[in-house]
């Protein structure tokens, strides 16, 4: 029977009264054939921006109560804002829609008046909801509106829909088989099955034929559902006498189809009718098909195929299935059962329990696999539990490289994908505080799955180390204060406390900081030690400051450096302190300026000095020409000549006359230096060029080198202006060659001289100098000659007589410059 008649809009009031974790969540299914829906919304909101309780006007209680259908009180407890409790609170909303029977294409409004709850539903965006034909979340989502700024309420959220007729519920339903028209399914036609039962008083009737009959759960399922357990056939039939008292045998099929007629067989059975069992369609005949285990995909169904097995039956007529009425209806019992497709597997080389570091990562590596028959949108969940954790809160989760706890992922059908969940501890966690968390791999109507896991930060993983830089020890005058500064580095595995102390022999220490310090692994911090000498200590007294730096996590690690202080006596720096520091307090600079008198006037003082070597300096370094040359080296290759060009400008303001002067004292040999005007007259500003010819003969030296120097002079100002300039030879080289080497005469006895005439031939491009020819036999020097000089292109005839060894006489001549 239907719930409501004529239905054309419902209204469904969510209320939460207070934003405390633990309330009742109301939901109330209103008719509002004949009410206006926008005032009545308007009316409730209004009285949340005021802060009153729905329950405290009692008009719109009695209004409520008066219109009600169905109403439902879900409790929401302490974790009700986790992911695992996403069904119930949909499900119970959805159970509550379905409650009012199968009205289709009317629209319905939800008005849910929870700021917690309304960031929730954000927060897990693809839960599913599955009210009317939004099964995702972020379908539904996209249907409504929302309102900001009430006091009480910070926003409201509304949805609005459509309702759905197609509904599969889970778990024992009948599905009742029709005459009448048949489906067409690809290329066959089936007779129709569905949850409807006629009422009728006459059944009709169904014959058996020898090939079967099939009827098919139309129309095909819009959701992925899953059959399991048994299924049960029950037939009311009709069968001939002969039938009767020889039996027969009937089969049952379950098949799958889809939306193009392919079908798969899912499970089937058979049973032979007893006379004893059958009178004539009185009492139903089951057919039972155990332990079924099938997913019916989107847009699949079930068909149902009933055969026979009796000969007698093709001669005497058909066995006749009675369906549609009242008594005799026959039909199939299936079983809903919630989809197990989704799995989260953790995967090789991660262990559920991880031990880290203070400054360590536990990583997860997972696998989430979908066994179902589509690619399926599966919601990642990562749920601390707060009753077993430490810190809850500030625990840093990443899902895939994004700082969340939920994560949305596509699984491809009969697929899987790889999850990466890290794990990091907050900046104050201590030793032996734990994580204990639980991954949901949900993928809506496909099922979900979890994984347990825990994360413990653990001491026994912690390795001590500590690197101290410290300084060089210092001298520090009496009476006056230092401070030292020491590098303290973490060269341990994990975040560290360490507690610095300073203490020295003779107490000088003053002060230490900063006292703790938290170093991460290889982190750097500088600590600062103040000593003071105090008055009347002795000259050169030494006091050795030890600096301990120890874990506060463990006391027995620390590590300890020391420098030593000497007491120094005042410098002349101290004496100058003191000496303007008598000299303010007379004029009495040191009542106003303080204790900065003494070097406030002493740099008065100073200015002054520096005021007046300033002056000196520029008389003295004054320039009365400016000499100005772009190109200062240049390169010159032998017998080739180049050109320098120097400014001359004269930068007073007087007409003066120049002396220009080449130094060609220190000009090397093979060079030749000329220079143009040797007397120019310039009036203020005025400049002008003065060209320098520098020319290299094949005399000069290879790689040589000269430096020209240049000196202006005015006449009436006799202070010079320097200017050197450079040419490098360039491409000078000497090569020596020994050719026509000659002996004579050219058989000789131990004893006789013998003569050895050659050339030595220069094939450079400057002339080689101090050219030494020697000639050595059997390894001893027998003749040499020195000072030979050969120009380029040149060539010296040599002979060098010798004195000849008995036997065999090895000559070797050897030509060397320089």
């Amino acid at each position: 029977m239907r719930l409501v008649e004529n239905l054309t809009q419902v209204l469904t009031v969510a209320l939460l009264e207070s934003l405390q974790v633990e309330e009742d969540f109301d939901v109330i299914i209103l008719n509002s054939t004949s009410m206006d829906i926008t005032s009545v919304v308007a009316e409730i909101m209004e009285m949340m921006d005021s802060g009153m309780s729905i329950y405290d006007n009692d008009d719109i209680r009695t209004f409520l109560e008066t219109h009600k259908i169905a109403n439902v009180t879900i409790h929401l407890e302490r974790n009700f804002f986790m992911s695992k409790r996403v069904r119930e609170i949909t499900g119970v909303i959805r159970n509550v829609t379905h409650s009012l029977d199968e009205f289709s294409s009317e629209s319905y409004y939800v008005l849910i008046v929870s700021d917690k709850f309304y960031h929730f539903l954000l927060e897990v965006g693809s839960a599913l909801i599955s009210i009317g034909n939004y099964s995702q979340l972020g379908d539904f989502l996209s249907g409504f509106g929302f309102l900001y700024g009430t006091a009480t309420y910070p926003s409201k959220l509304i949805l609005v829909g459509e309702s759905s007729a197609t509904y599969e519920e889970y778990g024992t339903k009948n599905f009742y088989l029709h005459a009448g028209d048949r489906e067409k399914i690809g290329d066959e036609r089936y007779y129709i099955m569905n949850r409807s039962q006629k009422l009728d008083d006459i059944p009709d009737t169904i014959g058996i034929p020898s090939n079967g009959v099939e009827w098919v759960v139309y129309p095909l399922f819009d959701e992925p559902i899953k059959l399991g357990g048994n299924a049960t056939v029950v037939l009311y039939l009709n069968l001939s006498l002969i039938d009767t008292l020889f039996g027969v045998k009937i089969n049952a099929s379950l098949y799958d189809i889809d939306g193009s007629g392919k079908t798969s067989l899912i499970s089937y059975n058979s049973t032979r009718l007893k006379p004893s069992l059958l009178s004539m369609g009185d009492k139903p005949f089951s057919i039972r098909i155990e332990n079924i285990d099938h997913n019916i995909e989107r847009n699949h169904s079930v068909v149902l195929a009933l055969s026979l097995e009796s000969i007698i039956s093709s001669f005497i007529g058909e066995p006749q299935v009675l369906v549609d009425s009242f008594n005799y209806s026959s039909y199939l019992q299936l079983n809903f059962e919630h989809l197990d497709d989704i799995h989260i597997q953790l995967s090789k080389g991660s262990t559920a329990e991880q031990k880290i570091l203070r400054s360590g990562v536990a990583t997860y590596k997972f696998t989430v696999s979908n066994d179902g028959g589509e690619d399926t949108s599966v919601s990642i969940y990562v749920m601390p539990d707060e009753t077993r954790s430490n810190k809850t809160d500030e625990w840093s989760i990443e899902i895939n490289g994004d700082n969340t706890t939920f994560y949305t992922t596509t699984v491809p059908k009969e697929g899987n994908s790889i999850l990466t969940i890290r794990i990091y501890p907050p900046e104050d966690v201590e030793y032996n505080d734990r994580l204990e968390f639980t991954v949901t791999a949900d993928g809506g109507r496909r099922g979900y799955d979890d994984f347990d896991g825990i994360v413990i930060v653990s001491p026994d993983l912690r390795e001590f180390g500590v690197r101290i830089v410290s300084p060089s020890d210092k001298e520090v005058k009496i009476g006056r204060s230092f401070n030292y500064t020491f590098k303290i580095q973490n060269t341990g595995n994990d975040i560290d406390d360490f507690v610095v102390s300073a203490n020295s022999v003779h107490g000088w220490v003053e002060s230490v900081t900063p006292s703790t310090l938290r170093l991460s692994p290889g982190e750097e911090e500088t600590v600062y030690v103040t000593v003071h000498v105090p008055d009347g200590v002795e000259p050169y007294t030494e006091d050795t400051l030890t600096l301990t730096v120890r874990s506060q996590i463990k006391s027995e690690d620390y590590k300890s450096v020391s420098v030593i202080t000497t007491a120094a006596p005042l410098s002349i720096a101290d004496h100058i302190e003191e000496f303007f520091g008598s000299i303010a307090e007379t004029v009495g600079l040191d009542e106003m300026l303080g204790g900065y008198a003494a070097w406030v006037l002493f740099a008065v003082f100073l200015a002054v000095m520096v005021l007046i070597i300033g002056i000196i300096v520029y008389i003295s370094t004054r320039k009365y020409a400016l000499l100005i040359c772009l190109d200062r080296i240049k390169e010159v290759r032998p017998n080739e000549s180049t050109k320098f060009s120097i400014t001359v400008k004269n930068p007073t303001k007087q007409v003066l006359t120049y002396d220009i002067l080449l130094d060609d004292k220190s000009i090397p040999d093979g060079w030749k230096i000329s220079m143009g005007d040797k007397e120019v007259r310039l009036k203020p500003n005025e400049e002008k060029v003065i060209p320098v010819s520098v020319s290299a003969t094949t005399d000069v030296d290879p790689e040589g080198w000269v430096e020209i120097k240049i000196s202006v002079i005015p006449k009436e100002k006799p202070r010079p202006s320097r200017i050197t300039l450079m040419a490098i030879a360039k491409d000078a080289f000497t090569k020596l060659r020994i050719a026509n080497v000659f002996h004579w005469p050219k058989r000789f006895k131990g004893g006789e001289v013998v003569t050895t005439k050659l050339s030595v031939k220069n094939e450079g491009t400057v002339a080689a100098k101090n050219v030494t020819i020697t000639i050595e036999v059997n390894g001893v020097e027998k003749n040499k000659v020195e000072n030979v000089a050969i120009p380029p292109g040149g060539y010296a005839d040599i002979k060098l007589p010798w004195i000849a060894y008995t036997g065999r006489n090895d000559i070797h001549i050897s030509v060397k410059e320089g």
